[in-house]
């Protein structure tokens, strides 16, 4: 091998070796540069998991101090959290003692709350659900649960939480509301005295004695109104006084009336007529 060959290898080499510095500090400096974007990220990320628990702890805390009993349980029932209010309503601590709240629900509400607890499961969320439970102390209450699932970080159902309200009060008085409608409609249906509801002349409702009186069934009646089964000469004088009524200025009043029976002839009837009002007393 003569000089020249040697030097062009030599050139060849060194170019070789500048390359490969070259090369070298742009990996280095890729690397470095890699590193601080890695490490940047993982600073930002560490910030927003900080952010997050913090976030998660507040909201926790918010959940725990509500005033309204507040629980968390795991997928077959069991007490994971529970606030003050639901301690003081349920009877139970969760700290001190194991608590299943499906052990809680009524006999009567069992194949109820197991198909709302798969609806909760399968859609996420869970409102209005109404039970009777048993508390520790043997009493029943009537609540109102509002619920939603906790999932893990790959969306896998943990746990859920719910809402308790009590709705003992509101179920008595709805059903003492209905026992007396059932009382009232057993007095009015049986009344030897003809009753009709109407609003704004229109027949709402007769009782038998009413449609025995005139000739219509209770059915043909709901298709009238009060002025088409009332004498012309009388029906004016019931307008006056429903209008000082509907205004207000009175609450009931007594007329003798005529009214046209379904056979064309005149039923003479002393009519007591009393206002219905709403809750706003309109």
């Amino acid at each position: 091998m003569d000089n020249k060959e040697v030097i062009l290898l030599k050139k060849a080499l060194e170019r070789q070796k500048k390359a490969r510095i070259q090369a070298e500090k742009i990996l280095e400096s890729k690397s470095h540069e890699l590193y601080n974007t890695v490490h940047h990220l993982k600073q930002e990320n560490s910030k927003l998991q900080h952010l997050l628990d913090e976030k998660t702890s507040e909201l926790d805390g918010a959940f725990i101090n509500i005033i309204d009993p507040y629980v968390v349980m795991d997928l077959k029932f069991n007490v994971i959290n529970m606030n003050n209010s639901a301690k003081d309503f349920l009877g139970y601590d969760h700290t001190k003692e194991e608590i299943n709240l499906a052990k809680m629900v009524h006999k009567d509400y069992v194949d109820y709350t197991v198909k709302s607890f798969n609806f909760l499961i399968e859609v996420g969320t869970l409102k209005n659900y109404r039970a009777k439970i048993i508390l520790r102390d043997t009493s029943e209450k009537h609540v109102q649960i509002n619920a939603n699932m906790i999932y893990d970080p790959t969306g896998k159902p943990i746990a859920a939480q719910g809402i308790i309200r009590d709705i003992s009060q509101e179920t008595e008085i709805k059903h003492l509301l209905a026992e007396q409608k059932k009382q009232q409609d057993i007095i009015v249906e049986n009344s030897p005295l003809g009753i009709v509801l109407s609003v704004d002349g229109k027949i709402i409702k007769a009782n038998p004695s009413f449609s025995k009186l005139v000739g219509y069934s209770e059915k043909e009646l709901k298709k009238l109104k009060v002025s088409d089964i009332s004498a012309t000469d009388t029906s004016k004088a019931t307008q006056d006084l429903l209008d000082k009524m509907n205004t207000g200025k009175l609450d009931n009043f007594t007329i003798t009336k005529q009214y046209i029976r379904k056979n064309g002839t005149i039923l003479h009837a002393k009519t007591n007529v009393s206002a219905v009002k709403n809750f706003k007393g309109r």
